[in-house]
């Protein structure tokens, strides 16, 4: 990514996608201020001027979440609504649905974020992107076991798994993963999360994310 970026000059839009990439990957590693760091400069609208759809959306949502990482929540509510009123006129909201479900899950408002991510599930479902599909199960999987629903939790976080199936996605297979064995903890199913605690750490052994 940094190489890209260097390169990318030319062309504003990849140059945008480029560092919310970045940014996604610092955030994964704990990196909050420099994942914040790497798109900050994007957030007047005068910034994003010259950018495609697909790039401003990118980085409405990646602004959003780092400042939702940073503790900042007020603030990534306000941009993630604010993105959210522009892109249900363009018809392709879901990935602002799925953003704001992650924010709401960071301030404990478990029954919102859990209606944001059933929108972001009935967008996917039309569009048929298996990582938004697989992000909205999962996001309504975590609600509902912080609501004490652990066996609706349970078979939304497996219906996660199956649209992952063989696609390359260690980082959300581990937290997936990791999730349900804290659900089978309540179920009192020890040896069932111990199966998927192995699991979990398989997979975040193959990722740079070692706080996990």
């Amino acid at each position: 990514l940094a190489s890209l970026i260097s390169t990318a000059n030319k062309n504003p839009s990849i140059l945008a996608l480029a560092r919310c990439a970045l940014s996604a990957a610092l955030e994964m590693q704990g990196q909050f201020r420099d994942s914040l760091a790497a798109v900050a400069m994007y957030e007047s609208p005068e910034s994003r001027q010259k950018l495609d759809p697909e790039a401003i959306q990118s980085l409405k949502v990646q602004i959003g979440l780092a400042y939702n990482y940073n503790g900042d929540h007020p603030k990534a509510i306000s941009i993630l609504k604010g993105a959210l009123r522009e892109d249900e006129e363009e018809q392709n909201p879901g990935p602002v649905y799925a953003a704001l479900a992650r924010v709401y899950r960071s301030i404990s408002e478990y029954p919102i974020a859990r209606d944001y991510a059933q929108r972001a599930l009935e967008h996917f479902r039309q569009s048929g992107q298996w990582r938004g599909l697989a992000d909205a199960y999962f996001g309504i999987g975590v609600a509902q076991a912080q609501e004490g629903d652990y066996d609706g939790a349970l078979e939304n976080l497996q219906q996660a798994l199956k649209l992952i199936g063989d696609n390359p996605a260690s980082y959300t297979l581990g937290k997936i993963y990791a999730n349900m064995a804290g659900v089978c903890w309540f179920l009192k199913r020890p040896q069932e999360g111990i199966r998927y605690l192995e699991k979990a750490i398989g997979y975040y052994e193959r990722t740079d994310h070692k706080a996990s």
